[in-house]
């Protein structure tokens, strides 16, 4: 699943890209910025940025220069009008580059490309779970969260919920080494696919909500703020 950003200063063009995005179904979510500035502020995690290189104030290139200076991961794809356009981006290492008008072929397009790179570069860890449905294999970034209720442990994953029989300090240590940790003493959650924390409410990239203990809160933050310098480098 895809997380895409659009930073563009024509409202138009980012109706235009936000409209095919949506339309294809391994993007997660959608978010847009109508300048660099906005997008840089934001520091949100996303896998690519469309981002338009003829800006005002900030342009595209100086905005992916700085994008460079914290995240070394995200895929950057230029859209442009300027003929000539890949000068402009030397050591920005931009993925792609479209040439507006944009069409819905040329996003569908770039969306593939970056899909096929992540697949050969990402290499997926796979654990085997005994759930009531018998022992099946997930791979660790398709968990969400496990959460403990009436003595069992409910797996919240892409592909659905799953409950296992086991105890919630046994699971928080299998998952340890795979970038999980406890906010709660009922939760263990991914921290891959944690979206923001609100006061004492954890949001998670599937719009779920999980508690953070005041007790955990400290930790947990830090924790998260380790995964993210190491997550970009």
């Amino acid at each position: 699943m895809l997380r895409v950003a659009i930073c563009d200063d024509e409202k138009e063009m980012r109706e235009t890209i936000c409209g095919f995005l949506r339309k294809y179904p391994s993007v997660e979510a959608v978010e847009c910025f109508d300048c660099g500035e906005a997008f840089l502020q934001k520091r949100g995690h996303f896998d690519l940025v469309f981002l338009d290189i003829d800006m005002d104030d900030m342009d595209g290139i100086e905005t992916g220069r700085r994008i460079r200076k914290w995240d070394k991961q995200i895929y950057i794809v230029y859209v442009t009008h300027l003929p000539d356009y890949q000068k402009y981006a030397m050591g920005v290492h931009a993925f792609g580059y479209l040439e507006k008008p944009v069409h819905k072929s040329d996003i569908e397009a770039a969306l593939q490309e970056v899909e096929a790179y992540k697949r050969e570069t990402e290499q997926p860890v796979f654990l085997e779970f005994k759930t009531e449905e018998g022992i099946l294999r997930f791979d660790v970034k398709d968990i969400f969260y496990f959460e403990y209720i009436n003595r069992r442990i409910h797996m919240c994953t892409q592909r659905g919920v799953f409950y296992l029989r086991q105890k919630m300090g046994e699971v928080a240590e299998l998952m340890k080494p795979y970038d999980f940790s406890q906010p709660h003493k009922s939760f263990c959650v991914n921290l891959f696919h944690v979206k923001a924390i609100k006061g004492y409410d954890i949001q998670m990239t599937n719009s779920d909500v999980v508690p953070l203990s005041q007790k955990k809160s400290a930790a947990f933050r830090e924790q998260l703020n380790v995964y993210l310098e190491h997550l970009i480098g």
